[in-house]
């Protein structure tokens, strides 16, 4: 007799939504403008070997880490769902850029200053 398995994740039963994979994205989105905005300023730098530099990329490591795994974790799946999660992505920018301001500031955040609804 086989002893029991602990019950697999979501994403090894298959069963992730098209708004899971979404959020998956979204991870990646912010540690690629996070990597980016980072090295660049260390690129523009005069000393790009100080202590501010090590520290900015001790911090950079606590959002790329994550999406590292997540990286892996979308490498496996079915293209079908990550179309469907690529879709919803598109359509939240589009939905943030109608509301002014966006969200937090955040990749993807909309433009003007208006309320929800309001023409921009």
């Amino acid at each position: 007799m086989s002893s029991p398995v602990a019950d697999p994740s979501p994403l090894a039963r298959g069963q992730l939504a098209p708004q899971q994979v979404a959020d998956m994205l979204d991870i990646l989105a912010v540690a690629d403008h996070e990597a980016s905005r980072v090295l660049d300023r260390i690129s523009a730098s005069r000393s790009p070997v100080s202590r501010s530099t090590v520290a900015a990329l001790e911090r950079l490591l606590t959002t790329l880490r994550p999406a590292a795994d997540v990286r892996g974790q979308l490498a496996g799946l079915d293209h079908r769902l990550l179309a469907a999660a690529i879709r919803l992505r598109r359509e939240r920018a589009d939905g943030l850029h109608l509301v002014g301001g966006g969200v937090g500031g955040g990749v993807g955040g909309g433009v003007g200053g208006g309320a929800i609804g309001e023409p921009q």
